[in-house]
């Protein structure tokens, strides 16, 4: 199916299986989803036309419906429904159906989230990068084949011209 409006992924987000985002429905179709960097988003979430904020982690399971705003900072807990129209302010913890207010995030991890976001989505960089980017070794084995293959043709054309001529 076709969304209706767009959906903005910041750089270095992690975003995990099985996470659905819904751009656009009929009742509101210029509603982006717009995720910010260094965010997390846990599997099985549901994202409907949100904001999410940089450095704001969403935990699995989560749903988040129309409308939401989730602050810089901010987390939603696992197995949480946002209610649409509902405005996470920076830095607090959300959780439960329907999410509710339950604390603000500490100044430590408030002040450490960059850090902790920047390692987090290096390390899941480097243990997908050989799955997923053109350098796996299955990419290289398929190009240094190639490679020979066209070499090959090359010389038998060479070769077959030398002889005719």
């Amino acid at each position: 199916r076709g969304d209706l409006a767009y959906c903005y992924i910041g750089a270095y987000c992690v975003i995990e299986e099985n996470v659905v985002a819904v751009a656009g429905t009929i009742a509101n179709p210029s509603g982006d989803v717009s995720i910010e960097d260094y965010c997390y988003i846990g599997s099985g979430s549901v994202l409907r036309s949100c904001t999410i904020q940089r450095y704001a982690i969403v935990g699995n399971c989560s749903i988040i419906e129309e409308n939401v705003f989730v602050g810089e900072a901010s987390i939603v807990e696992p197995k949480s429904v946002v209610p649409a129209g509902t405005e996470i302010p920076t830095g607090q913890i959300w959780g439960g159906n329907p999410a509710k207010f339950k604390g603000n995030v500490d100044k430590f991890t408030f002040s450490d989230r960059g850090n902790e976001m920047r390692r987090m989505t290096n390390q899941i960089r480097k243990w997908y990068q050989p799955m997923y980017l053109p350098y796996s070794l299955a990419w290289l084995e398929k190009e240094a084949l190639t490679r020979k293959r066209e070499r090959e043709v090359a010389e038998a054309e060479f070769s077959s011209r030398t002889q005719e001529g």
